[in-house]
This record gives C-alpha cells, sequence and structure tokens, in this order.
C-alpha cells in the first residue's frame, strides 16, 4: 500500500498550488495501517460494489463520505459525517 506523506502533501500545495482541503494523505502519527487497513478496504470495496449495482438498476449515489475522510472542519481529526448530539461527536462507521 502506497500513502502521501506529510512532505508530499506539502510539495504539492507550495510547489504545484493544490488546496490543502483537496489532499487526503495520513495526518496522524500512529499506525493507521496495522489498526484498521482491512476495515477500510472493506468499506471500498462495497461503495465500488454498491455503485455498480446501483448503475445496473438504472440508480445512483448522489454522496459518499467514507468514516476515514476527515472534515477540514475540525482540524482533520473528526470524521465529514460526525455530528455532535450535545454531550459528545459521534462518527458514524
Amino acid at each position: 500500500m502506497h500513502c502521501l506523506t506529510y512532505s508530499g502533501a506539502k510539495f504539492l500545495q507550495q510547489s504545484l498550488g493544490y488546496a490543502e482541503d483537496n489532499i487526503h494523505y495520513p495526518k496522524g502519527r500512529n499506525s493507521f495501517f496495522s489498526r484498521d487497513y482491512f476495515h477500510r478496504i472493506a468499506t471500498i470495496d462495497f461503495n465500488i460494489r454498491l455503485q455498480k449495482w446501483l448503475a445496473n438498476h438504472n440508480h445512483g449515489l448522489a454522496l459518499f463520505h467514507p468514516y476515514f475522510n476527515k472534515s477540514p472542519d475540525h482540524n482533520y481529526r473528526k470524521a465529514m459525517t460526525a455530528v455532535f448530539d450535545g454531550n459528545k461527536w459521534l462518527e458514524p462507521d
């Protein structure tokens, strides 16, 4: 598996003018690979199969945000789909 590094993300921003919000790369120092690699792959596989099924039945998917895409609104620490219930943040998986 290959991932963009922090240095690669900075290069895209500084040298090629990419917006930080459009660059996806692992931002934490903990090992996401060992923690949930297979779960992420299963999530992506499910999305691919779902979209193929929808296309074969003349339907579409207007929006898909996997839990591992973090929101710039929360300094990339919470999922784009996180909601606050008044007491704590909930992140659907």
